[in-house]
């Protein structure tokens, strides 16, 4: 049985004030911490605890192997919070764990997911999923995009859960 696939581009965009991102129609947020654990090779094994903007509070282990720069096979299982915590100590010691504010917007028939991180003030990373990695999607007006990062592993969450680029590099997009 395959898992299902998860495709979706990546963008570098500036990062849009909170202000303007919660004054859009539809527009929710939620505080995430992403642990990565030790996984079986080729595949990103993580947990998320999740704090979305009503309260509410989720758990969820994935195990993502990745099919191509837009696909991957993704398996999603929601956990309890003792689960969650007993998962906590196949920690992978070598990256720590990523927090970010994702801002999720209704555009169209897709759903605009916008990750702000703490160690960049300038810039924040845009996620869209997609039927097909042919599907062609046009981005709204009020976001400024640098440009696409589908395929740079350095800035996978996986990858900055190990070592976070300096933002002027990122942007001009120069490699280390």
């Amino acid at each position: 049985m395959s898992s299902p696939l998860e495709i979706e581009r990546k963008y570098l965009i500036e990062r849009p004030s909170e202000e303007s991102l919660a004054s859009l129609a539809g527009a929710h947020y939620r505080d995430i911490v992403q642990t990565y654990l030790v996984g079986e090779k080729g595949e990103a094994r993580r947990v998320r605890k999740s704090v979305y903007d009503d309260g509410r509070i989720s758990f969820v282990e994935t195990v993502k192997r990745r099919k191509s720069d837009l696909t991957a096979e993704e398996l999603e299982s929601e956990l309890d919070e003792a689960a969650y915590e007993k998962l906590l100590l196949l920690r992978d010691q070598t990256r720590v764990p990523i927090e970010k504010r994702r801002y999720m917007i209704p555009y169209g028939t897709h759903v605009l997911e916008i990750d702000l991180y703490p160690f960049w003030a300038r810039t924040a990373v845009l996620e869209i999923e997609l039927a097909s990695e042919e599907e062609r999607c046009e981005l709204p007006d009020f976001l400024t995009v640098l440009r696409e990062v589908s395929a740079e592993k350095a800035l996978k969450n996986r990858a900055l859960a190990r070592c976070v680029p300096d933002e002027d590099e990122v942007r001009l997009g120069k490699k280390k």
